[in-house]
């Protein structure tokens, strides 16, 4: 592209101030160019956003140049045209989710869906809309109660499925929205490994196998580092992995925490903190008691306030992610046992109507998302492990 001041073979010619007279006109043509480029280019922007932006929109592709906002844990929807309560037309509309884990394939069975929008009352007030809610509609709905041309932005899933979020999509008669999403590994095909300090060498199966899957030797006082691995042992599906909750029982342990980098402490949801763990301690087993109830202690997540996850695909494993299990000071730990549970993220509604993205429902209850996690029972080096101190 030549530059605006050149002559036919693209040589440089640039303007020469000659006298005072001369310098006026020449100072008026430059501010003619630069209002000429601006008026261009706020007109190339209305275009875009009036006529290419929603054009790749019904592609599902995000085009709009306007300025974007919010995080990229919380959907709060799309702004549409603020007049969308005045136009007649309803958009007949169907949805389709393609399954990246099976050769991106239609998934048949309904997927539960949510959709957003921003709309702006008369005084300007932005506020989020809430078209459907993932508890009541799914992909195999045709949506007739939405006005055309109202951008939304989607959300959902379930246990059997992942859906993820598309943005900026505005809606026509006749629609077929396209979205993301991927079948959910079940738990049985999800194996755990914890190694020693060393990383190479997995801990020992535990003295009471019944009880617990590893042992570990730990003293008074003494802090000992653990690594674990969570692995997809499965073909065509997938684990979005988010936390890892930890706990123990026994009056002798002060921490089990991961400490990995990019992991991060963050309080205990609902659901987790309910649930008890039935644990069995030597000094139980010795008085001749079964089991005790433990709980979870702490939760960690990875990439906190992102919607970042540790992905495994068929077959895949996770880096070895650092945990430490400290003693308290002139205790005996032999007798506690400590254990953890591996949670997935995904997104689901919040009490307040919009999509979060986390390893729990944002409602009252907290209860898990995606893979419907056993909280009470992560022996088995599934999900979880058990480990008896020694």
């Amino acid at each position: 592209m030549r530059s605006l001041f050149s002559d036919k073979k693209g040589m440089a010619n640039i303007p020469i101030r000659t006298s005072g007279r001369k310098r006026k006109g020449s100072i008026f043509l430059w501010a003619l160019a630069v209002i000429g480029v601006v008026v261009l280019a706020l007109f190339a922007k209305g275009l875009y956003n009036a006529k290419i932006a929603p054009f790749l929109d019904k592609k599902g592709i995000t085009s709009s140049l306007e300025d974007g906002e919010g995080g990229t844990d919380t959907l709060g929807g799309s702004e549409s045209n603020p007049t969308y309560t005045d136009r007649p037309n309803v958009a007949s509309f169907k949805m389709q989710v393609l399954d990246n884990t099976n050769g991106n394939a239609v998934i048949t069975a309904g997927v539960a869906v949510g959709a957003i929008s921003k709309t702006t009352a008369a005084d300007g007030v932005i506020t989020s809309k809430e078209w459907l809610n993932p508890s009541s509609t799914d992909t195999n709905d045709t949506i007739a109660t939405i006005p055309e041309e109202t951008v939304l932005s989607f959300y959902g899933g379930d246990a059997t499925y992942y859906l993820y979020p598309l943005t900026n999509r505005e809606i026509t008669v006749g629609d077929v929205v396209t979205l993301n999403g991927a079948t959910v590994q079940a738990e049985s095909s999800i194996a755990t490994v914890v190694y020693d300090d060393t990383k190479a060498t997995a801990l020992s199966a535990a003295t009471i196998t019944a009880a617990a899957d590893y042992k570990i030797t730990l003293g008074s006082g003494q802090t000992k580092a653990v690594y674990i691995k969570v692995s997809n042992n499965g073909e065509s599906a997938r684990v979005d992995l988010k936390a890892i909750c930890t706990g123990f029982g026994g009056v002798n342990i002060s921490t089990f925490d991961v400490v990995d980098t990019d992991w991060t402490e963050v309080d205990i949801p609902k659901a987790v903190s309910n649930s008890q763990v039935s644990v069995n301690l030597s000094a139980s087993v010795a008085a001749g008691i079964a089991v005790s109830d433990a709980d979870y202690k702490a939760c960690f997540v990875y990439k906190e306030g992102t919607n970042e996850v540790l992905r495994l695909d068929e077959w895949e494993d996770t880096p070895l992610i650092k945990a430490t299990i400290e003693a308290k000071d002139d205790k005996n730990p032999s007798e506690d046992v400590v254990f953890f549970t591996a949670f997935d993220g995904a997104w689901a509604r919040g009490s307040d109507g919009l999509g979060y993205f986390d390893f729990y429902q944002h409602d009252v209850n907290e209860a898990d998302v995606g893979l419907a996690e056993t909280e009470t029972s992560p022996l088995g080096k599934q999900l979880g492990a058990v480990i008896e101190i020694d």
